[in-house]
């Protein structure tokens, strides 16, 4: 299966590493993200990581429509393949090629990632990693129009929650997604990076 095809827009959220010299060195954002029809036996498969050093992870389920079965890192908002990474462990390379063998669709969205520690305030739109524009968190905004190589994208900030109300991909599973309150919202073809604060949560939507 190819990137472009694995998953067009993806909600993450967290920062923080786990431990062990198998694992990143640097203290940087990351989550791993699967499509499949398994849920609970890939995320066994991934228990080792999970499990390791003190920070906790959160892991959140989101159904989706029919998409081939895959793994995928995210790391400092960049998209990785699993198996061409550099620095990846190797339960999570396994897992990917694995995946990727099998014939059946995946209908449920997994995102795991180490529990989110740190307080911020107001949100942070970027572009291909440059500052496009800073939000105030207690404000609202019916409507960013935020451009990109792949087209336009809309999104809506209202009591503390962004939300997608159009996109420029075709799976639209952004729109899918609903209002964020807390996180990471990451476009990978559009290069498009927010970041909400947690400190205005009164609600998640998964």
């Amino acid at each position: 299966m190819k990137r472009r095809d694995f998953l067009k827009w993806i909600a993450v959220a967290g920062v923080g590493s786990a431990v062990g010299s198998w694992w990143w060195p640097f203290r940087e954002s990351q989550t791993l993200v699967l499509i499949t029809d398994q849920p609970r036996r890939d995320l066994a498969q991934l228990s080792p990581l999970l499990e390791a050093g003190s920070d906790p992870w959160e892991v959140e389920y989101y159904p989706v429509d029919a998409l081939p079965q895959d793994v995928t890192l995210i790391r400092n908002g960049v998209l990785m393949d699993p198996v061409k990474g550099v620095a990846v462990p190797g339960l999570v390379t396994r897992l990917a090629r694995e995946m990727r063998q099998r014939h059946r669709p995946g209908y449920t969205l997994i995102l795991a990632r180490p529990a989110v520690r740190t307080r911020e305030e107001g949100v942070e739109i970027r572009v291909d990693g440059v500052l496009f524009a800073r939000l105030d968190g207690t404000r609202n905004y019916d409507r960013i129009d935020v451009p990109g190589p792949m087209g336009k994208t809309v999104l809506r900030y209202r009591d503390g929650k962004m939300q997608v109300i159009q996109s420029s991909c075709r799976h639209r599973l952004c729109e899918q997604m609903g209002p964020m309150a807390q996180g990471k919202l990451i476009c990978a073809p559009n290069r498009l990076l927010v970041t909400l604060a947690p400190t205005s949560l009164d609600a998640v939507v998964g």
